[in-house]
């Protein structure tokens, strides 16, 4: 695998590591909403 391929993989997974974590985040403050827990 050459440098440029790797580094093209290492973004698409950052991207979707990033993509996780704002659905998460999303999910989380719905869930808080529903249980009406404030933090």
């Amino acid at each position: 695998m050459d440098s440029t391929s790797k580094i093209m993989k290492l973004s698409d997974f950052s991207e979707i590591r990033i993509r996780f974590a704002m659905k998460t985040k999303t999910n989380l403050q719905k869930m808080m909403a529903s249980c009406d827990i404030e933090f």
